[in-house]
């Protein structure tokens, strides 16, 4: 037998149509933009893990103040280690009538990269000619406005871009490990040819080595225990080391996915506090909706109406929604 109270939806749908829809919009929203967010969180995360197999990431990097001998680099190597020279120049780059009229901005020039922390170039290619440079992505195109055949002037002379890169170890732009922030305005990485680079003040080079196991397997321990022992194979060697991070402790490197992976985790329990909430209006609601037709509800349970009938008749509304 129909049940009669099913006639009261569309009366009660219209006389708080307002309410009805304004839950369903923002559960909607709700969801719609976690699930977006959580979509594209899991592409970029999959990408960044992908990234150190893809573009030979390296496994950390020491500098020092004078370029090591050949035995000292040898005495490293011999524990289980492949040492790369990943020398690099820091001038300063003026992005003349090309740019948005920034200033004081630092550009960090490498040679071409062949072996570990490969450039991925998303347009152009890399340089070849000496008056050629190819600049980050995020500096680039982001904040600056620049596109491919623009010039600009490093140390003076013209520069005219052939190429947008991102290097991978360079995934978010910190010139110094230790900043709590990374700068994409007024900081940059470029890659120039290997006689651009030669033509550069090597007074500012800074001696620059990545280094990667050859066990990719080594856990967090082992690696730090072979690194110390690198640091005093290079002291034995007359080898003055400033600074040596591993690529866990890189904010260039793990800065992108520690964020994706965080935002994840927020936005995760957004959504569940949303929903806890919405579920709280929803009881809220109903109960007021109960108490205003409390006398009704009287006389169906007068009339024989069972309570588990009735409850479920002000819980279907709500359900839907939901």
């Amino acid at each position: 037998m129909r049940n009669p109270l099913n006639k009261r939806f569309p009366r009660d749908v219209r006389n708080n149509l307002g309410k009805y829809l304004g839950m369903f919009l923002m559960m909607v929203f709700a969801t719609s933009f976690t699930s977006g967010f959580l979509l594209a969180a899991s592409s970029i995360e999959k990408i960044v893990l992908d990234m150190p197999k893809t573009y030979a990431i390296e496994d950390g990097r020491f500098t020092c103040d004078f370029e090591a001998e050949d035995d000292a680099i040898s005495a490293v190597e011999a524990l289980g280690v492949t040492v790369v020279k990943d020398f690099y120049n820091e001038r300063p780059l003026d992005l003349g009538s090309s740019g948005d009229g920034a200033s004081n901005i630092t550009a960090r020039i490498y040679p071409p990269r062949e072996t570990v922390n490969i450039p991925n170039f998303a347009e152009g290619r890399a340089p070849e000619a000496d008056n050629e440079i190819a600049l980050d992505r995020v500096f680039m195109q982001e904040n600056h406005g620049l596109s491919i055949g623009d010039t600009v002037l490093v140390d003076g002379k013209e520069f005219t871009i052939c190429g947008v890169l991102t290097y991978p170890d360079y995934q978010a732009l910190f010139q110094n490990n230790s900043s709590f922030m990374f700068d994409a305005l007024t900081f940059c990485v470029a890659a120039v040819s290997q006689q651009a680079y030669q033509n550069l003040n090597s007074g500012n080079e800074v001696y620059n080595y990545s280094y990667t196991f050859n066990n990719p397997n080594l856990d967090l321990a082992a690696r730090t225990d072979i690194e110390e022992d690198m640091l005093d194979a290079l002291s034995d060697h007359d080898t003055f080391v400033n600074n040596l991070i591993d690529a866990h402790d890189n904010q260039g490197i793990g800065y992108a996915l520690d964020d994706v992976q965080g935002d994840q985790t927020m936005w995760t329990v957004l959504l569940i506090v949303l929903v806890v909430i919405m579920a709280f209006v929803f009881v809220v609601l109903t109960d007021a909706t109960i108490e205003s037709e409390s006398s009704v509800i009287g006389t169906m349970l007068a009339s024989g109406w069972r309570k588990r009938e009735i409850i479920a008749h002000y819980m279907v509304l709500p359900a839907i929604i939901g």
